[in-house]
């Protein structure tokens, strides 16, 4: 699995947290080549960017997700779509016997356009539903954590469950081997 994502204002960014305190995960964050401006600025940029099917340039693109059968892809929602620098970098990869799971974060509208963008700019990819994410709930852990949970819970349980049980076997696996040293050393002794 890998999580690709756009982060502004932040919102993104602790949804991205919260899912790596859930299961380890690869990010890959995309960053500008130049900032976005503040807030009120940035929103008309981005009609801007949308209105004009702009690509916003991105300071180091991912080239290569051949490692991964499982994408992430996170971004807040603006003016109902991606985000154009999300798009820019969509463009750039091959998502050919991909699965996509989109998460954003929204002010209103919840998922807004944003799933038919992907399948556009993804048209090989397995797009799954997307999972929206209220900004101000992104800012309340607690809630954003159940939120997560339930999705990870309905679509990713058999990795989550894969990787508990990779973590009991090395822990059961660490135990057997102190008490292996243990049984010689009394054997030495004796």
């Amino acid at each position: 699995m890998l999580i690709i994502y756009f982060s502004n204002t932040g919102n993104t960014q602790l949804i991205v947290n919260y899912i790596k305190e859930i299961a380890n995960i690869t990010t890959y964050k995309i960053i500008p080549k130049v900032p976005y401006p503040d807030l009120d600025e940035t929103i008309e940029l981005a009609r801007q960017q949308l209105n004009n099917d702009e690509r916003p340039e991105i300071l180091e693109p991912i080239d290569d997700i051949s490692g991964y059968d499982t994408i992430l892809l996170g971004y807040p929602l603006w003016h109902a779509h991606l985000p154009r620098i999300v798009v820019n970098q969509l463009e750039k990869l091959d998502f050919k016997g991909k699965t996509i799971y989109p998460f954003n974060t929204y002010g209103s509208l919840g998922t807004g356009e944003s799933i038919g963008d992907i399948k556009k700019y993804c048209p090989s990819a397995i797009v799954k539903d997307g999972l929206p994410i209220l900004d101000s709930t992104s800012k309340v852990k607690e809630e954003s954590m159940k939120i997560i949970k339930e999705w990870f819970n309905n679509n990713f349980s058999d990795n989550v469950n894969k990787e508990d049980e990779r973590k009991n076997l090395r822990e059961n696996y660490s135990v057997f081997v102190k008490l292996n040293a243990i049984l010689i050393l009394l054997c030495i002794l004796f």
